[in-house]
């Protein structure tokens, strides 16, 4: 029996290097599995991405799909870090739900209607005009996810209590711009909690704190942002690199790196 794919459904994530979102999976509901069964399709599954695949008969579907008839799929979570950097998040006891119904709307926002661990979102099919069953064309589904976006934060921990104006952080590729280091040794920011648990540690006895945050925000990537450096000004106004390439912030420290020197 020869197979042919029907249709795909795929999550798009800007995160991720390659953009297919390979901490998600997509799962038929058991509903589904019925019907997929009922009409002989099988259904093949990698990360992000689900394909449904008919046999042929002369060409055309076996059995065909009834005008209007939904197949429903669940978006699941492999783990909780695309929370921490798509831009938009399901609310507590909330899914996303897609659906082929409307071209004009990508998603709605509606109550769980399980309480599967890590569900994000719901896929509703309906054969209509915009499902080509008779294999002229592709029915690629994509779901569209933006990254978060933050400003760069860095955290610059001096074993020495050097004076802040001889440091700086400059961005070679012209993405990121950052000011003056803000010494929060000297001038704790009561709003920045990850600067008061640093200073409040013991190990930060006789070192210094300075903070650099960008002027502008950035997603977040996996495509790492090279050529951010950290500067120190000599004698005079010689400029010494002493970290060609720091490391990007990440979402899980919300936007921000730390440097020891």
């Amino acid at each position: 029996m020869n197979y042919r794919e029907l249709f795909s459904i795929s999550v798009q994530h800007t995160y991720y290097q390659g953009g297919l979102g390979r901490d998600f999976s997509i799962v038929p509901t058991q509903d589904c599995l019925r019907l997929l069964q009922g009409h002989r399709l099988l259904y093949r599954q990698s990360p992000g991405r689900l394909r449904v695949l008919s046999p042929l008969e002369q060409g055309n579907m076996l059995i065909g799909l009834a005008d209007q008839l939904q197949l429903r799929f669940s978006i699941v979570l492999q783990n909780p870090a695309p929370l921490q950097f798509t831009a938009a998040i399901p609310g507590q006891g909330q899914v996303f739900a897609y659906t082929n119904a409307d071209q004009a709307n990508a998603y709605t926002l509606n109550a769980a209607t399980d309480s599967g661990a890590g569900k994000w979102g719901e896929v509703v099919l309906t054969n209509n005009s915009s499902l080509r069953t008779d294999f002229s064309q592709p029915n690629p589904f994509v779901i569209q996810l933006q990254a978060a976006q933050a400003a760069w934060t860095y955290y610059l921990i001096l074993a020495e209590a050097e004076a802040p104006a001889a440091y700086q952080i400059q961005d070679t590729g012209g993405n990121l711009s950052f000011g003056a280091a803000d010494d929060l040794s000297s001038s704790p920011d009561p709003q920045d909690a990850t600067a008061l648990q640093l200073t409040a540690s013991s190990a930060m006895a006789g070192k210094r704190l300075l903070r650099f945050r960008s002027q502008q925000s950035l997603p977040y990537s996996e495509n790492k942002l090279r050529g951010i450096q950290l500067i120190k000004q000599s004698s005079g106004n010689t400029f010494e690199v002493l970290i060609p390439d720091l490391p990007n912030p990440q979402a899980a420290k919300q936007g921000s790196a730390f440097i020891y020197l």
